[in-house]
Parts: C-alpha cells; sequence; structure tokens
C-alpha cells in the first residue's frame, strides 16, 4: 500500500488551477484559449478549485 501526500497533491492541483487562469483569459467577451464565451468552463473549473 501507498501513502498519499495530501497537501503536496492539493498544491499541484492549485497549481495547474493557477496555470488554467492564465491561459483562460477574457477579450472581449470571449476566452483567448477556447474562443467560447466568458467564464469558460475550464476557467469556472479552475476558480473553484482555488475556492477550496
Amino acid at each position: 500500500m501507498f501513502e498519499v501526500n495530501w497537501d503536496a497533491e492539493l498544491n499541484r492541483y492549485r497549481e495547474r488551477a493557477v496555470a488554467t487562469l492564465a491561459q483562460h483569459r477574457s477579450s472581449e467577451g470571449h476566452c483567448l484559449k477556447c474562443g467560447t464565451p466568458t467564464p469558460c468552463a475550464a476557467e469556472c473549473g479552475a476558480e473553484f478549485v482555488l475556492e477550496l
């Protein structure tokens, strides 16, 4: 059996969320990365993770 370092896992998860927000930014109402109306699904998911 293996042990999980939950603090390290959560930190990696948060780092990915920050990177996602850096890429999925709004420009004139649309996401620069995926082109969908903002906030896009990736942006919403990343913001949710950062609220944890």
